[in-house]
């Protein structure tokens, strides 16, 4: 008689073991998800500072490109001003895409094969319109880089965008 009674309560223990089983794997779902969660929470986090950052610093570029543009038509200033601001201008929106996809992401892109070359001319005008606005005083020749760095940063940008 004492057999069926231990059946009877093995039986019992079984399924309270296999109910605390199901209850650790339904726990165990519970944290993956809330897990999760926190990604998608996290990554919505960056991708919000990282359109912000884009935005903002878009703007500011193109602001500085524009008053860059005014500043030619100010009797006096000469073309330096104009030069610093439309550089100014141009590395805030090359900053913009860095934020927008992340350093590494926008070096790798810079310096692929087939981008290399606009790479460094783009880079190499943006630092000879400034050293011939600043260090050579020569308003001519940094208008001169100017238009080069627009036609560079175009050349660029042909090759950034996807086709």
């Amino acid at each position: 008689m004492d057999k069926p009674k231990k059946k009877v309560v093995k039986k019992k223990k079984d399924e309270e073991k296999g109910e605390d089983e199901e209850k650790g794997k339904d726990e165990e779902k519970d944290e993956k998800k809330d897990e999760k969660k926190d990604e998608r929470a996290e990554a919505l986090r960056t991708c919000g500072w990282r359109m912000r950052t884009f935005i903002i610093s878009f703007i500011l570029g193109v602001c500085c490109a524009v008053t860059g543009t005014c500043t030619l038509y100010i009797p006096g200033l000469g073309l330096g001003p104009f030069a610093l601001l439309y550089t100014a201008g141009n590395v805030c929106c090359l900053f913009s895409i860095t934020a927008l996809i992340g350093p590494k992401n926008q070096l790798m892109t810079m310096f692929a094969k087939e981008r290399a070359v606009a790479t460094v001319f783009l880079l190499i005008c943006l630092v000879l319109t400034l050293v011939s606005a600043i260090q050579w005083n020569n308003s001519i020749l940094a208008l001169v880089f100017c238009v080069i760095q627009f036609l560079a940063f175009l050349w660029y940008k042909h090759f950034i965008t996807p086709s």
